[in-house]
């Protein structure tokens, strides 16, 4: 779980990036929209969700959504937003957020939170067993050849 407050022009696009540890099969996410106080007018838009299983190299677009905005006055936030069958890898996630509900002069994102499964690398003992089969292979045929 993430708490993030933003604030930036909107002339131009807000970008937020998410490091993730590892590689995980992202299967939803989950958005609270924000404001400050009771400006209720400042919680973002338009969003495009990039993933990348290359640290953010190469990003694939997983389309644009719009987040519902925060109208709960005082309490913080909005939603929550629910952006559900992803079943997508990534270690990598932007958010690119191209407009928002009102006040040009803030952008605020409440809470983001990540629904995801880790992706298991191949342990070493499942890599050790082809290898040494290969190698059994091997001296078996050079032995037949002499």
């Amino acid at each position: 779980m993430l708490d993030l407050y933003v604030s930036a022009a909107i002339g131009t696009a807000m970008v937020t990036d998410f490091i993730l540890p590892s590689t995980f099969l992202l299967s939803h996410i989950v958005i609270w929209n924000g404001h400050q106080g009771f400006a209720t007018n400042r919680g973002i838009n338009d969003v495009e969700i990039l993933t990348s299983t290359d640290g953010g190299v190469s990003l694939v677009s997983q389309g644009m959504i719009s987040v519902t905005e925060a109208t709960l006055v005082g309490l913080g936030s909005g939603g929550p937003d629910h952006i559900e069958a992803l079943a997508v890898n990534a270690d990598f996630i932007r958010f690119n957020v191209t407009s928002n509900h009102g006040d040009p002069a803030f952008i605020s994102l409440r809470e983001v939170r990540f629904y995801t499964t880790p992706i298991p690398e191949p342990s070493t003992a499942t890599l050790l067993g082809p290898g040494l089969a290969g190698v059994a292979s091997l001296s078996r045929r050079r032995a037949g050849g002499r």
